[in-house]
């Protein structure tokens, strides 16, 4: 039974993942150069699918990691350099990129930093903040909508398009909601064991 709570477990994980990597934004998405399109510098690869299935083709998306442990990352001076041209930089939280203080004072003024699960409410255990959010899908409902807010208060001309984008994406989310707790609801009250402190969110919400 073991293996079939964590086979079922990889599964809807695997389906998460899915959703959050459109076909078009890998693997050159820090190599766009288009004219005339708001340059949106986004922190994690998450964030940049978020930012993709609601404007699309309409922004140039610049992502600042794109390979290496999230906990341990630290923006290079190439990376100051190039948030410096962009009309908004999107990260998740303090409680996730710990270095964005720093960030912040050395990125121009009329750059609009967004914080973008800043309506999330993060889980603690024993005063530690854990940061993974996204295994909560609801979580990442909440943050397409802060998303969508932000890209429609910068670039107003496409907020039809981006509103509808964003509406459509967390139509695909609520689904994916529904299948996690139903298909986990089989295996309530289990134990996962993982190599890695990841799933609280997952654990908590679909009741593992």
């Amino acid at each position: 039974m073991k293996k079939y709570v964590l086979i079922a477990v990889l599964i809807l994980i695997v389906a998460l993942f899915f959703i959050f990597i459109p076909p078009n934004i890998r693997p050159s998405l820090s190599q766009q150069n288009l004219e005339g399109k708001k340059v949106v510098v986004v922190t994690t690869g998450i964030l940049a699918d978020v930012v993709y299935n609601i404007a699309g083709d309409r922004v140039i998306i610049k992502q600042l990691m794109t390979g290496g442990d999230i906990h341990d990352w630290e923006p290079s001076a190439k990376d100051i350099a190039e948030a410096s041209k962009a009309s908004i930089v999107i990260y998740l939280s303090r409680n996730v990129e710990k270095w964005i203080d720093k960030f912040e004072t050395a990125i121009p003024d009329n750059v609009e930093l967004i914080e973008a699960a800043e309506n999330v409410e993060f889980l603690t255990m024993d005063g530690i903040v854990d940061p993974h959010i996204w295994f909560d899908i609801r979580n990442m409902i909440k943050v397409t909508e802060r998303v969508c807010g932000a890209l429609i208060k910068n670039d107003p001309d496409n907020a039809k398009y981006y509103s509808e984008n964003a509406e459509r994406f967390k139509g695909k989310l609520n689904e994916l909601h529904e299948r996690y707790l139903s298909e986990l609801s089989k295996f309530k009250g289990r134990i996962i064991i993982t190599r890695h402190d990841a799933y609280r969110y997952l654990g908590n919400t679909y009741g593992l």
